[in-house]
Protein backbone atom coordinates (compact mmCIF):
# COMPACT_ATOMS: atom_id res chain seq x y z
CA UNK A 1 0.00 0.00 0.00
CA UNK A 2 1.17 3.25 -0.96
CA UNK A 3 2.37 5.65 1.93
CA UNK A 4 -0.47 8.44 2.87
CA UNK A 5 1.98 10.72 4.16
CA UNK A 6 2.39 12.74 0.86
CA UNK A 7 -1.25 13.26 0.39
CA UNK A 8 -2.31 13.67 4.52
CA UNK A 9 -3.47 17.02 4.04
CA UNK A 10 -5.64 16.00 0.71
CA UNK A 11 -6.96 12.82 2.91
CA UNK A 12 -7.81 14.60 5.59
CA UNK A 13 -9.25 17.14 3.66
CA UNK A 14 -11.70 15.06 1.77
CA UNK A 15 -12.74 12.95 5.32
CA UNK A 16 -14.09 16.45 6.83
CA UNK A 17 -15.76 18.23 3.90
CA UNK A 18 -16.23 15.08 1.44
CA UNK A 19 -14.48 16.67 -1.67
CA UNK A 20 -10.94 17.41 -2.22
CA UNK A 21 -9.25 19.89 -5.45
CA UNK A 22 -5.90 18.73 -6.49
CA UNK A 23 -3.90 21.28 -9.17
CA UNK A 24 -1.90 19.91 -12.19
CA UNK A 25 -2.24 16.56 -11.34
CA UNK A 26 -2.98 15.37 -15.30
CA UNK A 27 0.00 15.85 -18.04
CA UNK A 28 -0.89 18.99 -20.38
CA UNK A 29 0.19 16.60 -23.54
CA UNK A 30 -2.63 14.01 -22.27
CA UNK A 31 -5.10 16.86 -22.50
CA UNK A 32 -3.64 18.22 -25.91
CA UNK A 33 -4.16 14.63 -27.07
CA UNK A 34 -7.63 14.21 -25.88
CA UNK A 35 -8.71 17.20 -27.47
CA UNK A 36 -7.14 17.05 -30.79
CA UNK A 37 -8.96 13.29 -30.89
CA UNK A 38 -12.20 14.38 -29.96
CA UNK A 39 -12.39 17.42 -32.96
CA UNK A 40 -10.89 15.32 -35.22
CA UNK A 41 -13.78 12.65 -34.99
CA UNK A 42 -16.51 15.24 -34.53
CA UNK A 43 -15.26 16.64 -37.83
CA UNK A 44 -14.87 13.67 -39.36
CA UNK A 45 -19.06 12.77 -38.70
CA UNK A 46 -19.83 16.18 -38.75
CA UNK A 47 -18.17 17.09 -42.20
CA UNK A 48 -17.10 19.87 -40.32
CA UNK A 49 -13.32 21.77 -39.55
CA UNK A 50 -14.11 22.96 -36.25
CA UNK A 51 -10.53 24.25 -34.84
CA UNK A 52 -9.53 22.15 -31.82
CA UNK A 53 -10.22 24.32 -29.10
CA UNK A 54 -12.26 23.25 -25.93
CA UNK A 55 -13.66 27.25 -26.02
CA UNK A 56 -14.40 27.32 -29.64
CA UNK A 57 -18.11 28.94 -29.71
CA UNK A 58 -17.96 27.89 -33.75
CA UNK A 59 -18.48 24.62 -32.06
CA UNK A 60 -21.53 24.92 -30.13
CA UNK A 61 -23.27 26.13 -33.25
CA UNK A 62 -21.94 23.06 -35.34
CA UNK A 63 -22.88 21.21 -32.68
CA UNK A 64 -26.26 22.17 -32.47
CA UNK A 65 -26.62 21.62 -36.50
CA UNK A 66 -25.11 18.17 -36.25
CA UNK A 67 -27.56 17.16 -33.57
CA UNK A 68 -30.42 18.38 -35.61
CA UNK A 69 -29.39 16.68 -38.78
CA UNK A 70 -28.41 13.80 -37.33
CA UNK A 71 -28.80 12.77 -33.59
CA UNK A 72 -28.28 9.37 -33.88
CA UNK A 73 -24.88 9.53 -35.34
CA UNK A 74 -24.22 12.24 -32.20
CA UNK A 75 -25.22 10.11 -30.05
CA UNK A 76 -22.77 7.26 -31.12
CA UNK A 77 -19.86 9.30 -31.03
CA UNK A 78 -19.96 10.44 -27.64
CA UNK A 79 -20.14 6.58 -26.60
CA UNK A 80 -17.73 5.94 -28.67
CA UNK A 81 -15.41 8.57 -28.19
CA UNK A 82 -14.71 7.62 -24.54
CA UNK A 83 -13.03 4.17 -25.53
CA UNK A 84 -10.75 5.86 -27.46
CA UNK A 85 -7.08 5.76 -26.07
CA UNK A 86 -6.79 9.25 -25.96
CA UNK A 87 -9.79 9.62 -23.41
CA UNK A 88 -8.90 6.86 -21.18
CA UNK A 89 -5.11 7.61 -20.98
CA UNK A 90 -6.04 10.77 -18.99
CA UNK A 91 -6.57 8.29 -16.08
CA UNK A 92 -2.75 6.50 -16.55
CA UNK A 93 -1.19 8.70 -14.24
CA UNK A 94 0.52 7.52 -11.37
CA UNK A 95 -0.04 10.62 -9.34
CA UNK A 96 -3.72 10.05 -9.51
CA UNK A 97 -3.52 6.11 -8.62
CA UNK A 98 -1.35 7.22 -5.61
CA UNK A 99 -3.33 9.67 -4.45
CA UNK A 100 -6.64 7.14 -4.43
CA UNK A 101 -4.61 4.74 -3.05
CA UNK A 102 -3.78 7.07 -0.38
CA UNK A 103 -7.61 7.58 0.13
CA UNK A 104 -8.75 4.45 0.01
CA UNK A 105 -6.00 2.92 2.12
CA UNK A 106 -4.89 0.11 -1.00
CA UNK A 107 -2.26 -0.83 -2.72
CA UNK A 108 -2.77 1.43 -6.26
CA UNK A 109 -2.24 -1.51 -8.72
CA UNK A 110 -4.98 -3.62 -7.02
CA UNK A 111 -7.94 -0.15 -7.53
CA UNK A 112 -9.78 0.29 -9.86
CA UNK A 113 -11.05 3.06 -12.03
CA UNK A 114 -13.92 2.64 -14.42
CA UNK A 115 -17.58 3.79 -15.16
CA UNK A 116 -15.75 6.49 -17.27
CA UNK A 117 -18.10 9.46 -18.34
CA UNK A 118 -17.78 12.03 -20.88
CA UNK A 119 -19.80 14.79 -20.01
CA UNK A 120 -20.44 17.91 -22.33
CA UNK A 121 -22.38 20.83 -20.85
CA UNK A 122 -23.86 22.84 -23.61
CA UNK A 123 -24.44 26.60 -23.14
CA UNK A 124 -28.16 27.29 -21.60
CA UNK A 125 -29.03 23.52 -20.98
CA UNK A 126 -31.29 22.32 -18.29
CA UNK A 127 -32.71 19.05 -19.99
CA UNK A 128 -29.02 17.05 -19.50
CA UNK A 129 -28.07 18.77 -15.81
CA UNK A 130 -28.47 16.94 -12.62
CA UNK A 131 -30.44 17.54 -9.73
CA UNK A 132 -29.41 17.06 -6.27
CA UNK A 133 -27.84 13.61 -5.88
CA UNK A 134 -25.19 10.98 -4.78
CA UNK A 135 -22.95 9.10 -7.23
CA UNK A 136 -23.60 6.01 -4.86
CA UNK A 137 -26.71 5.10 -5.80
CA UNK A 138 -25.97 4.50 -9.45
CA UNK A 139 -23.37 2.86 -8.33
CA UNK A 140 -23.61 -0.59 -6.69
CA UNK A 141 -20.03 -2.05 -6.79
CA UNK A 142 -19.57 0.11 -3.77
CA UNK A 143 -23.18 -0.83 -1.87
CA UNK A 144 -22.49 1.99 1.44
CA UNK A 145 -20.45 4.45 -1.27
CA UNK A 146 -17.79 4.54 1.45
CA UNK A 147 -14.85 2.93 -0.22
CA UNK A 148 -15.34 4.63 -3.54
CA UNK A 149 -14.54 8.40 -5.13
CA UNK A 150 -15.93 10.15 -7.77
CA UNK A 151 -13.02 11.56 -10.12
CA UNK A 152 -13.88 14.75 -12.21
CA UNK A 153 -11.02 15.28 -14.39
CA UNK A 154 -10.63 19.18 -15.99
CA UNK A 155 -9.25 19.32 -19.55
CA UNK A 156 -10.06 23.46 -19.57
CA UNK A 157 -10.23 25.97 -17.34
CA UNK A 158 -13.78 26.59 -15.62
CA UNK A 159 -15.81 29.03 -14.26
CA UNK A 160 -18.96 29.25 -12.00
CA UNK A 161 -20.90 30.57 -14.81
CA UNK A 162 -19.51 26.99 -16.74
CA UNK A 163 -21.83 25.03 -14.92
CA UNK A 164 -19.46 23.67 -12.35
CA UNK A 165 -21.29 21.17 -9.81
CA UNK A 166 -22.36 22.37 -6.92
CA UNK A 167 -21.55 20.49 -3.58
CA UNK A 168 -22.99 20.05 -0.32
CA UNK A 169 -20.01 20.46 2.27
CA UNK A 170 -20.00 17.73 4.60
CA UNK A 171 -23.01 15.39 3.19
CA UNK A 172 -21.08 12.72 2.56
CA UNK A 173 -21.53 12.09 6.46
CA UNK A 174 -25.01 11.57 6.33
CA UNK A 175 -24.37 7.77 4.57
CA UNK A 176 -25.86 6.35 1.30
CA UNK A 177 -29.14 7.55 1.59
CA UNK A 178 -32.73 7.31 -0.17
CA UNK A 179 -33.19 8.65 -3.75
CA UNK A 180 -36.04 9.35 -5.46
CA UNK A 181 -36.41 8.92 -9.28
CA UNK A 182 -37.74 11.78 -11.54
CA UNK A 183 -37.90 12.36 -14.74
CA UNK A 184 -37.42 16.10 -16.45
CA UNK A 185 -39.70 18.02 -19.16
CA UNK A 186 -41.72 14.67 -19.78
CA UNK A 187 -38.77 12.94 -21.36
CA UNK A 188 -37.99 8.79 -20.82
CA UNK A 189 -34.55 10.10 -18.95
CA UNK A 190 -34.77 8.92 -15.27
CA UNK A 191 -32.36 10.68 -12.49
CA UNK A 192 -31.92 9.90 -8.80
CA UNK A 193 -32.94 12.51 -6.11
CA UNK A 194 -32.43 13.40 -2.83
CA UNK A 195 -34.92 15.08 -0.72
CA UNK A 196 -34.69 18.58 -0.50
CA UNK A 197 -34.20 18.52 3.49
CA UNK A 198 -30.85 17.26 3.38
CA UNK A 199 -29.77 20.05 0.88
CA UNK A 200 -28.19 22.84 3.55
CA UNK A 201 -27.69 26.13 1.11
CA UNK A 202 -24.65 27.52 4.12
CA UNK A 203 -22.90 24.86 2.80
CA UNK A 204 -22.33 24.82 -0.79
CA UNK A 205 -19.11 24.77 -2.55
CA UNK A 206 -18.38 25.53 -6.24
CA UNK A 207 -15.25 25.05 -6.93
CA UNK A 208 -13.23 26.73 -10.30
CA UNK A 209 -10.82 24.13 -11.31
CA UNK A 210 -8.45 24.65 -14.18
CA UNK A 211 -6.96 22.15 -16.96
CA UNK A 212 -4.86 19.67 -15.34
CA UNK A 213 -6.62 19.80 -11.91
CA UNK A 214 -8.62 16.98 -10.42
CA UNK A 215 -12.09 17.49 -7.76
CA UNK A 216 -12.26 14.01 -5.65
CA UNK A 217 -15.16 13.44 -4.08
CA UNK A 218 -16.86 10.96 -1.69
CA UNK A 219 -19.66 9.08 -3.03
CA UNK A 220 -22.25 9.80 -1.09
CA UNK A 221 -21.32 13.80 -0.91
CA UNK A 222 -24.51 15.33 -2.44
CA UNK A 223 -23.93 17.36 -5.45
CA UNK A 224 -25.89 18.71 -8.46
CA UNK A 225 -24.74 20.16 -11.95
CA UNK A 226 -24.52 23.33 -12.44
CA UNK A 227 -25.95 26.21 -15.33
CA UNK A 228 -24.11 26.72 -18.20
CA UNK A 229 -25.09 30.48 -18.64
CA UNK A 230 -21.45 31.22 -21.22
CA UNK A 231 -21.72 30.85 -25.00
CA UNK A 232 -19.34 27.82 -24.52
CA UNK A 233 -19.14 24.06 -23.77
CA UNK A 234 -18.06 22.53 -20.66
CA UNK A 235 -15.85 19.34 -21.13
CA UNK A 236 -15.62 16.74 -18.17
CA UNK A 237 -13.94 13.39 -18.06
CA UNK A 238 -15.07 11.66 -14.95
CA UNK A 239 -14.30 8.72 -13.77
CA UNK A 240 -15.25 6.09 -9.95
CA UNK A 241 -12.61 4.79 -8.05
CA UNK A 242 -13.48 1.14 -6.27
CA UNK A 243 -11.38 -0.90 -4.07
CA UNK A 244 -12.15 -4.65 -4.59
CA UNK A 245 -11.29 -5.53 -1.74
CA UNK A 246 -13.72 -3.88 0.39
CA UNK A 247 -15.80 -5.63 2.11
CA UNK A 248 -18.97 -3.73 0.18
CA UNK A 249 -17.11 -4.79 -2.51
CA UNK A 250 -20.11 -6.04 -5.52
CA UNK A 251 -18.16 -8.00 -8.29
CA UNK A 252 -18.84 -7.03 -11.78
CA UNK A 253 -21.72 -9.04 -13.70
CA UNK A 254 -22.12 -9.68 -16.85
CA UNK A 255 -25.43 -11.32 -18.79
CA UNK A 256 -25.12 -15.21 -19.96
CA UNK A 257 -24.29 -15.29 -23.28
CA UNK A 258 -24.71 -18.78 -24.98
CA UNK A 259 -22.39 -20.07 -27.68
CA UNK A 260 -24.24 -21.13 -30.68
CA UNK A 261 -22.82 -24.06 -32.42
CA UNK A 262 -19.48 -25.64 -31.59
Amino acid sequence: MQSTNKYLDQVQHLREFGYVHIKSIINQSKIDDFRDTFFSLFNFYSHNKVESNFDSEEFVLKLNEFRKKDPDTLHGLFRTFKHTYAFNNLFNERALYSLISSILKEAYLNLIIAENQFRLDEPNDRLFTLEWHQDSTYYEQDRNGKDSLVINMCVQNNTSEMGVPRLIQGSHKLGKLENNKITKFNTNVEQNKVDNSYIDKEKIKIIEPDAGDIVIYDMNLIHQSGYNSTQKARFSVIGRAFNPKSTDYHHYYYPRKELIGK
